[in-house]
């Protein structure tokens, strides 16, 4: 190829290309225009499918065509995936065909990008793993991708991976040491990945108040959640923002706390959408009843397994000295999907054994 020097998102050197191939103009459009989406979180119904599938083409005929440092390949290689993503992503909702060759051509770039990874450059297989998982089906090689990027500490892929330990989920061995480790790490990062550190520190308390070891009591993690997140809500000037109200919902059934019952009670969820309203059944039912039976009543509106198998194992929290109670939860989350409700069961597990 010719040489020439040209600037990508002023981060890049390229070099020059055939006259007939991908222009750096049109590489650059490209790449903005899939950020711009991912950015903005626009619902993928209302993503123009042929504009979208230009943008990926053309970020292909460039990572093919470009010769190119290795920052801007990352970054052309992320905005390919994540195109790739997004048209999987579009034919899966509107339940048409699709081909993963494309996609598959972009895991495989990856593969080889890999051993030059550094620590921070975590995103793309963090991305990865979500295509592996959830459009491949290949758990195993999910979790490759997300212990991968989870050590070049990338907050998603620790909390995946914390998560995955608790459980038991996934192709992960439950293993509490490792969940408590990588927790630790992710509440590290403070606000960086905007919930995941609050999220972490919640999670820390709850495996301290069901039987395992953390290194420090339960309020204090409570606090730390409360701290992280509270800290989003306000930068953001949004109550919803992080689930802030699930840190009240904790203290008080941890400990009884008057102050966050209170505050649980007065907070309103946003019910316009499906999680808001599920939610908000979950906090009033949790406060109305001491009875499994008459919560179980509520689950079939709840929004999906996940969140069904998590507003059981709340409940479990509640009467977590009946264990009468907690073997009719764990019957009740045994059923459901163990991939969407490992850490959940491994929450109702942990304190029925506390009973042993």
């Amino acid at each position: 190829m010719k040489a020439f020097s040209s600037c990508l998102m002023g981060l890049v050197t390229l070099c020059s290309v055939p006259a007939n191939a991908v222009t750096v103009k049109e590489a650059r459009a490209s790449y903005t225009y899939v950020n711009k989406a991912l950015r903005e979180n626009a619902p993928l119904r209302d993503i123009d499918t042929a504009v979208l599938r230009n943008h990926a083409q053309v970020l292909n005929e460039a990572l093919d065509t470009f010769s190119i440092g290795p920052q801007g390949y990352r970054m052309l290689l992320d905005a390919h995936l994540n195109a790739e993503k997004m048209l999987i992503k579009q034919a899966q909702l509107m339940d048409l065909p699709y081909d993963v060759s494309a996609i598959q051509i972009s895991l495989d770039r990856l593969d080889a990008l890999i051993p030059t990874l550094e620590k921070g450059q975590g995103g793309m297989l963090y991305t990865a793993g979500h295509v592996a998982s959830y459009i491949l089906e290949d758990k195993e090689l999910a979790y490759q991708y997300w212990l991968g990027c989870a050590e070049l500490a990338h907050p998603g892929c620790m909390n995946i991976m914390a998560t995955s330990y608790e459980s038991g989920a996934g192709t992960m061995p439950q293993d509490e040491t490792s969940a408590v480790y990588w927790h630790k790490e992710v509440v590290d990062t403070g606000t960086y990945a905007r919930c995941a550190g609050g999220f972490s520190a919640a999670s820390l308390a709850l495996l301290q108040f069901t039987g395992v070891e953390t290194g420090e009591p339960i309020q204090f993690w409570l606090d730390k959640a409360d701290n992280l997140l509270q800290q989003i809500v306000d930068a953001e000037n949004d109550p919803q923002a992080c689930n802030l109200s699930e840190v009240d919902l904790l203290s008080w059934l941890f400990t009884q706390n008057d102050e966050a019952l209170e505050r649980l009670k007065a907070f309103e969820f946003d019910t316009t959408n499906d999680y808001g309203m599920s939610r908000n059944l979950v906090r009033d039912a949790l406060l109305q009843t001491d009875d499994f039976n008459v919560f179980a009543e509520i689950i079939p509106a709840i929004v999906n397994d996940n969140y069904r198998c998590r507003a059981a194992s709340l409940f479990a929290l509640k009467v977590h000295e009946q264990p009468d109670q907690l073997r009719e939860i764990q019957q009740y989350v045994r059923e459901l999907p163990p991939f969407d409700c490992g850490r959940s069961q491994a929450t109702v597990n942990r304190l029925l054994s506390l009973h042993i």
